[in-house]
């Protein structure tokens, strides 16, 4: 039976890629005193601990991987029946709901009161953890262009008409030209972060065409090849909902990751998450 090396979980003959993390399958796991249950961001296992911690369960263990620069949830048994549902618990309730909070609050947990300028606001969970569509990120650059280049072409015309006599402002002597190198510069910036916002408006579009395009190639073999019913008969029968959804949510990225070894795995997850609530909801 194939094992992910890193996750340390267990796969049917004929997979080769961890639907989890991507990584190529092997044989055998070496022998070690605990398994690796997740991996991510310190953040991310240190939600994890805290959670599971609360409920009970102990010899929980964050340890930094320098080779894949990543942190490790370490327990003693993760294929514990216990530890699985409340996993599964984890990632069906509680972590759909910080992935919520983070993008409310503009992903930064910080007070935006009292923040000195010198402080960096500091990241409660890495972007690449939560799959945003480009073409929805697209439509803030767009207004945000649109603006720039407005108040910056219309700021140079006035300063233009003001030098030209047309529009009367109290310039006079050094003060005149001092103004011109400020207002000058100013609008100027104004109009090259539009052009910037412009052409990362339309970078993001020609991403979302490409993302849009693979998810109905996804969907669609998932549509003819891992149907609903295909995904029920690994069900174990008396499991509870969380289980099921651990269970079935694991078989579509297993699919998706054999067939689109190319796909990220945010959007793997988006993807999955999709399927599952087309399914089962």
């Amino acid at each position: 039976m194939p094992w992910c090396p890193k996750c340390r979980n267990e796969y049917r003959p004929g997979f080769t890629v961890c639907a989890d993390c991507g990584s190529e399958l092997v044989d055998e796991l070496d022998d070690s005193s605990k398994d690796i249950a997740y991996f991510g961001t310190k953040q991310e296992v240190e939600s994890i601990i805290g959670f599971l911690t609360d409920n009970g369960f102990e010899g929980l263990e964050c340890r930094y991987n320098e080779e894949d620069g990543q942190f490790e949830l370490l327990v003693d048994n993760k294929d514990d029946d216990d530890f699985k549902r409340a996993m599964s618990v984890y990632f069906k309730k509680i972590l759909p709901e910080l992935k919520r909070k983070i993008q409310e609050q503009n992903i930064y947990f910080i007070s935006e009161q009292n923040v000195k300028q010198e402080e960096t606001p500091v990241p409660l969970m890495e972007m690449n953890d939560i799959y945003e569509k480009p073409d929805e990120r697209a439509n803030e650059y767009k207004s945000g262009a649109g603006a720039l280049l407005v108040i910056g072409v219309a700021g140079a015309i006035a300063l233009v008409l003001a030098d030209l006599g047309i529009i009367k402002f109290p310039m006079f002597g050094s003060g005149k030209v001092l103004i011109n190198v400020v207002m000058g510069g100013m609008f100027l910036a104004f109009i090259v972060l539009g052009i910037s916002s412009a052409r990362t408006y339309r970078k993001l579009l020609k991403e979302g065409e490409s993302d849009s395009k693979l998810e109905a190639e996804i969907i669609e073999w998932l549509h003819l090849n891992l149907t609903s019913d295909k995904i029920k008969a690994f069900d174990i029968p008396g499991e509870q909902e969380e289980v099921l959804f651990f269970n079935r949510i694991k078989i579509i990225k297993e699919g998706i990751c054999n067939n689109f070894p190319d796909a990220d795995m945010p959007f793997v997850d988006y993807v999955a998450e999709k399927v599952y609530s087309e399914y089962f909801e």
